[in-house]
């Protein structure tokens, strides 16, 4: 909390701001208002105080978790693909522009450490580039269906799941060995359509 008139004039304040810096760089502006509920600012400073993408590992992972903002979508990538920094860009230009309403996390799949994270959202190695949006207090995970990983295939994809339009992933058990060699075959979720649907 300042008057300092030195900072005012720097920052061109003109009215009751919260500002979030980062290394004497402005983040983000927030404005008071007198109204204005404790609630809204600690969401505010939360979401801000993280990078638009925030990698997953062990000193984040509590940040992540304990996010008030409760839409994750995450990207299980591998750090050392060709089109790594492509797929980044157009993921962090598409986080951008749902601050404060999803949470855009980086999971490295090649991080031995991410494998329990991979193994709950049954996600494989060779699925990535893959992107999953998940809300922490109902669990259900939407899966982005798109070939393409550019800023608008993800934006799209994100703005039908705040409006309710995406469809849920649904889980299936590993498909069974030798499950179509028996008198009777023995279906889980990835080949009930292969075989119900296509006789």
């Amino acid at each position: 909390v300042t008057q300092d008139d030195e900072v005012i004039s720097k920052y061109t304040v003109t009215q009751d701001v919260v500002l979030l810096l980062k290394k004497s760089q402005l983040i983000q502006t927030y404005t008071m208002k007198p109204d204005t509920p404790k609630e809204e600012l600690v969401v505010f400073i939360s979401v801000y105080q993280m990078d638009p993408v925030t990698e997953y590992d062990g000193q984040t992972a509590s940040q992540i978790l304990g996010s008030p903002v409760l839409n994750h979508a995450l990207l299980f990538v591998n750090k050392s693909s060709e089109d790594f920094r492509e797929i980044f860009s157009a993921f962090y230009n598409a986080a951008e522009a749902f601050r404060l309403k999803i949470l855009f996390v980086l999971v490295n799949v090649d991080e031995h450490r991410n494998g329990r994270l991979m193994e709950y959202f049954r996600v494989r190695h060779f699925d990535a580039p893959h992107i999953r949006l998940v809300n922490l207090t109902d669990q259900i995970t939407y899966q982005m269906l798109s070939e393409t990983l550019d800023v608008g295939s993800i934006k799209k994809f994100c703005q039908s799941y705040l409006e309710g339009k995406a469809k849920p992933k649904l889980m299936s058990e590993p498909i069974p060995e030798r499950w179509d060699q028996k008198p009777v075959k023995e279906l889980v979720g990835m080949t009930l359509e292969k075989v119900a649907f296509n006789p």
